[in-house]
C-alpha cells in the first residue's frame, strides 16, 4: 500500500516517516507540506490512502480538501 502525507509540520513528517516506513507492505509516495504542493502532487503521485493534517496552511482549505478526496 502506498500512502501520501500532507502535512505542514516538520516534526510530524520526521516521527511519521520512519513509523511507517517499519510497517511491513506499506510505502510512502510522497508528502507535500502546503496547499499548492498538495493538489499539483495528490494526482501526480499513485497512491492508496493519504494522510491529511486538517491544520494544513491552505488558502481555500475546502479546495484542498475536495482534490485529496478524489
Amino acid at each position: 500500500m502506498k500512502v501520501f502525507i500532507a502535512a505542514d509540520s516538520a516534526i510530524m513528517l520526521e516521527s511519521l516517516l520512519p513509523i511507517l516506513s517499519d510497517i511491513p507492505g506499506l510505502a510512502v509516495a510522497g508528502y507535500a507540506s502546503d496547499e499548492t504542493a498538495v493538489i499539483e502532487q495528490i494526482d501526480a503521485l499513485p497512491h492508496d490512502a493519504a494522510i491529511l493534517d486538517i491544520g494544513l496552511r491552505q488558502e481555500n482549505k475546502s479546495r484542498a480538501l475536495l482534490v485529496a478526496a478524489f
